[in-house]
Order: structure tokens, then sequence, then C-alpha cells
């Protein structure tokens, strides 16, 4: 079994629907167990590869994603604003 000591920051985003939800909730859980920094963010009712289908949905995860991602880089300010909007 592979073992981590240390990951780095991780966001899962899978739709409700998707296939890969359990895969997603179980890749979550080993890199929490591992680390502890690992975030989960579930799309309500969507298929998978919901991100591509122009949907209020995605746009607002990928409004998320994108401030998680500037977050990890230090600018927390935009990681703040988009935790509000979904």
């Amino acid at each position: 079994m592979l073992t981590f000591r240390v990951c780095p920051p991780a966001l899962f985003v899978v739709g409700t629907e998707d296939m890969l939800l359990e895969d997603s909730e179980r890749m979550d859980a080993r890199w929490q167990e591992a680390s502890g920094n690992s975030e989960l963010l579930l799309a309500p009712e969507s298929p998978h590869a919901f991100n591509h289908m122009g949907t209020a949905v995605a746009s607002k995860i990928e409004n998320y994603v994108d401030a998680w991602m500037l977050e990890q880089l230090g600018e927390e300010s935009a990681y703040a604003d988009a935790c509000q909007t979904v």
C-alpha cells in the first residue's frame, strides 16, 4: 500500500451523479488521513465532466476552484470571496 508522509493541498471535485463519486470520497479520506489538507467539493446533481456543460453549478465550481488555487498561491482574499458564493 502506498503511504504518504506529506501531501500537498488537494481539492477533489466531483458531481453527486458522477460514477467516480465513491473513488473521490475514498481518495479525499486517504488524503485527510495522511496530511489533513484536502477538500472534497461536491457538485449537486452533476454527472461526470459537468464542468464542461455550461451550467450555473459548473460556473460556481469553476470560480471556487480558481479562488482555491489562488489561495494556495497566497492570494487569500480571492478564496474568501469565492467561499461565500458556493
